[in-house]
C-alpha cells in the first residue's frame, strides 16, 4: 500500500513539472514533516532538471552532427533527427521547469502530435492511427508537449504489445478537440483521481494532464468501454487570433 508520504510526493511532482518551479502546500494538513517533504521533492525536481540540460544540448548538437553527414545512410540520418528533436524537447522541459522561459504563444497543437507521434512509433511494436486538423492554441509549447506525450504513452503502453491506438485533433469555432483511444484494459475513470484527487501512482500522468488543462479553462473527459479500451477527450479554447486556418510555415510553434 502507498504511504501518505508517497502520494503527497506525486502531487508535489505533479505540480512541480505542471506549473513551473513553486512550493505548495500538502493536501491533508501542513505537518512538519510534510512540509519538508515539499521542500525536498520541489529541489530534488529543479536539480534533475538542471543536470539534464547540458547533457541533453550535447546530444543534440552530436546528433545534428550525424544527420548532415553526407556519407549517413537515410536510416541513421532519420533516427539522429529525431534524437535531436527529442533533446531539444528536453531541453524546452527542463529549461520551463527551471523558470527560464515564461509566457504563452501560439502553438500549433497538430504539429505537437505529429512529433509525439513519431517519437511513440520508434517503440509502440502496435498501430498508430492519426487524424489531424489544424489546430493553434494560445499556452506553453512544454505543456501542450507534455500533455499529448503523457496521454499517448499512457495509451501505447496500456494497448500493448500489439494493440491500436488512435489519436484524433479537430476543432469547432471556439475550441480544439484531442481524443485518444486505446484498445487495451480497462481504465476505472473513478481511480485516476480518487475521492482526495490523488489517485493511484499509476495515474501520475493523467493528473498532470488534468493540471495542465485546468491551466488554460479545458475540460478533460475519460471513458472506458464496458468490454476494455479507454477513451481520454481534451478540449482546448483555441487562440482566436490564429484565424480559422494556421499555413504551414507560420509563427505557430
Amino acid at each position: 500500500m502507498e504511504s501518505a508520504s508517497g502520494r503527497r510526493l506525486g502531487t508535489i511532482i505533479e505540480t512541480v513539472v505542471d506549473d513551473g518551479p513553486r512550493l505548495i502546500e500538502p493536501p491533508h494538513g501542513s505537518e512538519r514533516d510534510s512540509d519538508e517533504l515539499v521542500e525536498v521533492a520541489s529541489e530534488a525536481v529543479l536539480r534533475m532538471c538542471h543536470d539534464l540540460v547540458t547533457p541533453a544540448v550535447t546530444v543534440r548538437h552530436l546528433a545534428e552532427v550525424i544527420e548532415s553527414d553526407p556519407d549517413a545512410s537515410p536510416e541513421i540520418r532519420r533516427q539522429a533527427a529525431l534524437i535531436a528533436r527529442e533533446s531539444t524537447e528536453i531541453s524546452e522541459i527542463c529549461a520551463f521547469t527551471l523558470g527560464v522561459v515564461s509566457g504563452s504563444r501560439r502553438v500549433r497543437m497538430d504539429r505537437v502530435i505529429s512529433g509525439c507521434i513519431s517519437s511513440a512509433r520508434t517503440w509502440f511494436k502496435g498501430t498508430i492511427e492519426e487524424e489531424l486538423d489544424s489546430a493553434t492554441v494560445s499556452a506553453h509549447r512544454v505543456l501542450m508537449l507534455r500533455l499529448v506525450s503523457n496521454l499517448l504513452n499512457n495509451a501505447c503502453r496500456a494497448a500493448e504489445p500489439d494493440g491500436n491506438v488512435r489519436i484524433a485533433l479537430t476543432r469547432d469555432d471556439t475550441h480544439a478537440h484531442l481524443a485518444v483511444v486505446n484498445t487495451g484494459e480497462r481504465l476505472d475513470p473513478a481511480a485516476v483521481f480518487g475521492p482526495d484527487g490523488l489517485g493511484e501512482p499509476s495515474t501520475l500522468g493523467l493528473r498532470i494532464v488534468r493540471g495542465i488543462v485546468s491551466r488554460y479553462r479545458g475540460e478533460l473527459r475519460i471513458e472506458s468501454g464496458v468490454f476494455g479500451g479507454t477513451t481520454v477527450e481534451v478540449d482546448l479554447p483555441l487562440d482566436i487570433t490564429a484565424g480559422p486556418n494556421v499555413a504551414p510555415g507560420s509563427g505557430a510553434g
